[in-house]
């Protein structure tokens, strides 16, 4: 193997490592808020009568399965700290 195409490979599998471990915290970050969302039924006081309906707006339009999901990431990384 070529020595630059080793160094290419290497810094190349940094910014993936690095980049998953952003992705995994901003699960855990997005988790926590959606709970925090649907926990105190903020989402009434944006004018939403159902959490679902707050995650169907156009801005997030998050499928209900993906927020628990998403939920349930956060409660996992909560209870092992």
């Amino acid at each position: 193997m070529k020595p630059e195409l080793a160094l290419i490979a290497h810094k190349r599998h940094q910014r993936i490592l690095s980049v998953a471990q952003s992705m995994n915290q901003g699960a855990v970050i997005l988790g926590k808020e959606l709970y925090e969302m649907q926990t105190n039924e903020e989402y009434k006081a944006l004018g939403y009568e159902t959490f679902e309906a707050y995650l169907a707006m156009p801005e997030l339009s998050f499928r209900r399965r993906t927020a628990y999901h998403l939920i349930t990431i956060y409660k996992v990384f909560r209870y092992k700290a």
